[in-house]
């Protein structure tokens, strides 16, 4: 079986994922639903260092007190 590469995105193609993460989850973080403001970089669910890439299914909105 072949091993895939990780999907690694930069400048716009990011910003665009981000928003669509800030979208989906509707402002909020996933744990307590606190309202998170732009600006933030989404969290990604297995990090990069593990294996984990930038895409949508990978990628959730954190606080800060979650975070």
């Amino acid at each position: 079986m072949m091993k895939r590469k990780p999907i690694r995105l930069k400048g716009k193609a990011l910003a665009e994922l981000n928003a669509q993460i800030y979208e989906r989850d509707q402002h909020r973080c996933v744990v307590c639903k606190q309202w998170v403001e732009e600006g933030h970089k989404f969290h990604h669910v297995v990090y990069k260092s593990h294996g984990g890439d930038d895409s949508l299914n990978n990628g959730v909105l954190l606080c800060d007190e979650c975070h």
